[in-house]
């Protein structure tokens, strides 16, 4: 909806007409305010008596690489008027094109007024509106406007498009940086699908703006008919917040909030919900009712950009209960993660450290104690290629440590890989490629679930394994192309070891 910046061009093409130096004299963002305007027409008249000087015939202004095309223009300077008439067209530097039939400026530029407006944007977005009205300087009302980001048919460009947003008012107000649009629908091929009295967002000078959000309605088993909706505090640049409320039928309210910041090198989320309700427990087949108890969750997303090879971060989600998650329609996982992390980058080498903690969620007997991860070291190291014996080495180390509660069965595993290849091509086309690696793998158990079985087994054990393995491959590729399509032959051979 950039019809304001077209009104505001005109009145800047505008000014100096009557003026024997022709200068804009308007301080919108981009245009220099000093910049000359460039005016040729087929024929241009001045009346002084009745001080009315007209440009006739292929009128075309330049400013500041803005066009402004038109069949005729009007400027009265005993009224302060401009009228442009006929084929008005606008091109801005930035790519958009505007058009209109006639547009009308009073009131030292500030009141406006344009019937037939059409815009084509550089994303290839279009609107049109039937007529624009600009009222004090600072606000833009349009009638029957519509907007698509469709592209219009090549062969019927008259069809109805995909889909489109039609409304019978557009404001857009500058002090205030909003848009509002009444009696407003959401059209698919032509067909209204979604109606709204009123709704209203910023407008594109503000990234952040405090107000209500498009509220949601909704109805399930579980909450009955439900309505939810959240108010978004834009604290600063570099920090907002989101509060709100779900209220149904057949559950108690459930606050919402989340709090975002972004700072130089790292960014933090914290979100959850909060409530006061009973659930219903389920123990060994038999389900019973829990009192109201204050049941929630809580999401957290940390990231830190530590330098240009290390960064960490934090992926937390936690849940009052098995229950809460599924029953106010959070979420569907099975399981939540706990995870801190650190993260290595450097050339071809990665390597990360992770400690990871599961809650599981299920309500069905399947629940079961999941194992923490404490830690998981994992690092990846990759040579240059032709560097040794004309191949690549690699190199993998890892190691995993899982921890569960009580007497559980714990596990501890290490494990570490070295290896290379190289690809040789002969004059004849042969392709062949050489692998060799080794492995090698220590574990440890304590706790172990076979010990509680059998008391004659030992309550730990360890194991050391080693795997080597050489591999060689062969083929001969065959290619041939056609037209249109292109056929490969290619016999393969190969030995492992």
């Amino acid at each position: 909806m950039r019809f304001r910046q077209f009104l505001l061009l005109t009145l800047i093409l505008f000014c100096g007409l009557g003026t024997t130096s022709v200068f804009a004299q308007s301080t919108v963002e981009g245009l220099d305010e000093n910049a000359p305007v460039d005016l040729t027409a087929d024929t241009l008249e001045n009346d002084e008596n009745n001080q009315i000087v007209t440009a006739i015939g292929n009128v075309e202004l330049v400013q500041a690489g803005r066009i402004l095309k038109a069949d005729r223009v009007f400027y009265n300077l005993g009224t302060d008027t401009v009228y442009a008439q006929g084929n008005v067209v606008l091109n801005e530097p930035t790519g958009e094109t505007y058009f209109a039939d006639e547009v009308e400026l009073t009131d030292e530029m500030k009141d406006g007024f344009a019937t037939g407006i059409r815009g084509l944007l550089t994303d290839g977005a279009r609107f049109s509106a039937r007529q624009g009205q600009r009222v004090g300087g600072t606000k833009l009302i349009m009638d029957d406007a519509v907007y698509t980001a469709c592209e219009p048919c090549k062969e019927k460009p008259d069809k109805p498009p995909v889909w489109q947003l039609a409304a019978s008012e557009v404001t857009h107000d500058e002090e205030d940086q909003r848009i509002i649009y009444r009696d407003a629908r959401l059209e698919m091929f032509g067909v209204p699908v979604l109606y709204t009295p009123y709704f209203s967002h910023p407008d594109g000078s503000v990234n952040q703006k405090s107000g209500f959000l498009t509220p949601s309605f909704g109805f399930d088993s579980e909450l009955g008919a439900n309505y939810t909706q959240e108010y978004y505090w834009a604290i600063d640049e570099s920090k907002d917040a989101t509060i709100g409320a779900m209220v149904a039928t057949d559950v108690n309210p459930l606050v919402l909030g989340e709090y975002r910041q972004r700072f130089e090198n790292a960014s933090l989320s914290i979100g959850g919900g909060i409530t006061y309700s009973d659930r219903f427990d389920t123990s060994s087949g038999i389900t019973e009712s829990v009192n109201e108890e204050v049941r929630g969750h809580v999401d957290v997303e940390a990231l830190w950009n530590i330098n240009n090879k290390w960064r960490a971060g934090i992926d937390s989600e936690w849940a009052s209960d098995d229950q809460y998650m599924r029953q106010y329609n959070i979420s569907s996982e099975d399981i939540l993660e706990n995870r801190i992390y650190a993260e290595r980058f450097s050339g071809r080498n990665y390597a990360n450290i992770q400690t990871i903690a599961f809650q599981d969620i299920r309500t069905s007997d399947r629940q079961d104690d999941q194992p923490g991860i404490l830690p998981e070291i994992q690092a990846s190291f990759i040579g240059e290629p032709s560097e040794t014996l004309g191949g690549r080495w690699h190199a993998d180390l890892s190691a995993l440590s899982l921890v569960r509660e009580g007497n559980d069965q714990d596990l501890g595993r290490a494990s570490g890989e070295l290896g290379w290849e190289r690809r040789l091509i002969s004059d004849t086309g042969l392709v062949t490629k050489l692998h060799a690696s080794g492995r090698a793998d220590v574990y440890y158990v304590s706790d172990r679930d076979i010990a509680d079985l059998d008391a004659a087994r030992s309550n730990e054990s360890k194991a050391l394994r080693g795997f080597a393995q050489g591999h060689i491959e062969t083929s001969y590729p065959l290619v041939s192309r056609f037209e249109n399509v292109q056929a490969i032959i290619e016999p393969v051979a190969a030995i492992t070891v």
